[in-house]
């Protein structure tokens, strides 16, 4: 008798909208959305520097200026770490941290316009990016 009132509670609930499924393309917030900070639909180089910024804030939690590769965890490559601790003293501070993130930007800006729209962050440096600066 549970069974049966369980399985009938399971169908009416499907019915009536009891459990809901993600749509297929469930709203991602889009990169340029949420970094856009004068709305022009796009990321240029001083948006990107505040979310750099901000990111690189959080990963320096003892505050000193620098991050070494263990606080980046998986934003970054040990060779992107090295290419980007430009004065070799094993940490990256913040305006190494900045100068990587704007040479992916660099790359990722297709149409080299000095911004990144929602596709340019599809790209493989786009992708990069954001897991730097997010």
């Amino acid at each position: 008798m549970k069974r049966a009132i369980s399985i009938g509670f399971a169908i009416s609930m499907a019915m009536f909208g009891g459990f809901a499924a993600a749509a297929p393309d469930a709203a991602v917030p889009s990169p340029v959305v949420s970094l856009d900070g004068d709305n022009d639909q796009t990321v240029d180089i001083s948006e990107m520097g505040k979310a750099a910024s901000d990111s690189f804030d959080k990963i320096d939690n003892d505050g000193d200026g620098n991050v070494d590769r263990a606080a980046l965890g998986k934003r970054m490559s040990k060779d992107e770490f090295k290419k980007a601790d430009t004065d070799k003293d094993n940490v990256l501070n913040k305006n190494e941290y900045f100068i990587y993130a704007d040479s992916l930007l660099r790359i990722a800006d297709e149409d080299k316009d000095g911004t990144l729209d929602d596709k340019e962050f599809k790209s493989k440096e786009g992708k990069k990016l954001l897991g730097l600066i997010q």
